[in-house]
């Protein structure tokens, strides 16, 4: 697996790609490699500083998006798309 990825991110207002690392699944979660994501309204608000990163939450937009399971467990099977 790669160990780093490309992002998109809010910067002074503006959108940025940058690289960060690929990030490490905690329970109950999977890893996928993005294939297609798309910003939405909650990230143009994020975008502009009218909608605050949850507490805990990254700060990568892109809340919606499709790909494959790159590190899986029972809710998510390696390969699933």
């Amino acid at each position: 697996m790669a160990q780093a990825m490309r992002a998109v991110i809010a910067e002074a207002g503006k959108l940025t790609t940058v690289l960060r690392p690929v990030p490490i699944k905690k329970t109950g979660e999977v890893v996928v490699k993005v294939s297609y994501t798309a910003i939405n309204r909650a990230d143009t608000l994020q975008r502009k500083g009218l909608y605050p990163v949850p507490s805990g939450q990254t700060d990568i937009l892109g809340l919606e998006m499709s790909g494959v399971v790159v590190d899986g467990n029972d809710n998510g099977k390696l390969g699933q798309k």
